[in-house]
């Protein structure tokens, strides 16, 4: 979980080593999803539930692919298989499967704090106060960047810092190449540390904020230009 910086990395809810949050399959071939692909074809996987509409829902019934045991369709559909649709993207394992390597999406990175706040504004998981609440109200990944930025403890946090998280992190698996450019973590950590100094001077801190309840005006810290400005209205 890189929310910015290289240097600030998540430590998994419920405080364990956990590098694949959020690791899940985004790439997949537009002829074998569902509502893309020939179900006269590619048939639907039966799954165990439906809507209200009687569709089906859910994970897929046992032998029709889910935990990849596709024992029920071993020759497919004269050789042709089942059409994937939500449910299975994010109930596949990250990593290599065994019809070929899987691409992810991976969007953290980002070159202004302003188009931060549009993403989380306008694309998924919406937050409406997007561009009045401080950074650290958004979103709790937020919340741990900017005390990682500002070397806060995160004691009472609901999510955590892993301590030395790159070093364990390259223990385990080859970091991505831009991380292994000499200078570029540092330089990186102080960028992002400039961008939020600059965006709570407009929108404010709310140090107050943990995680653990909707954020409220009154977990404002540190008024912004605007609250300032809202204030003299």
């Amino acid at each position: 979980m890189f929310e910015g910086s290289p240097k600030c990395i998540h430590k998994g809810m419920k405080g364990k080593v956990d590098f694949f949050r959020w690791s899940r399959s985004s790439m997949v071939i537009g002829a074998c999803i569902e509502g893309i692909g020939n179900t006269s074809k590619h048939l639907l996987a039966p799954r165990n539930r439906q809507d209200k509409k009687g569709r089906p829902q859910g994970p897929r019934k046992a032998g029709f692919g889910e935990q990849y045991n596709f024992k029920n369709v071993l020759d497919g559909n004269n050789g042709y298989y089942l059409l994937y649709n939500g449910a299975d993207f994010r109930r596949m394992s990250p990593g290599i499967h065994i019809y070929g390597g899987t691409g992810f999406h991976f969007h953290n990175f980002f070159d202004s704090i302003e188009k931060l706040r549009f993403k989380y504004r306008f694309y998924g998981h919406v937050h409406t106060h997007a561009f009045s609440a401080p950074l650290m109200g958004i979103d709790t990944d937020l919340t741990l960047l900017v005390r990682c930025m500002r070397n806060m403890s995160d004691d009472g946090n609901r999510k955590q810092r892993l301590t030395n998280g790159l070093d364990i992190l390259a223990e385990t698996f080859e970091l991505p190449v831009l991380f292994q450019v000499k200078g570029y973590v540092d330089a990186r950590h102080e960028e992002v540390k400039f961008l939020i100094k600059m965006d709570e001077e407009e929108y404010g801190r709310a140090d107050n904020f943990t995680g653990h309840h909707i954020y409220r005006d009154n977990m404002l810290t540190h008024p912004g230009r605007r609250h300032i400005q809202i204030l003299k209205n």
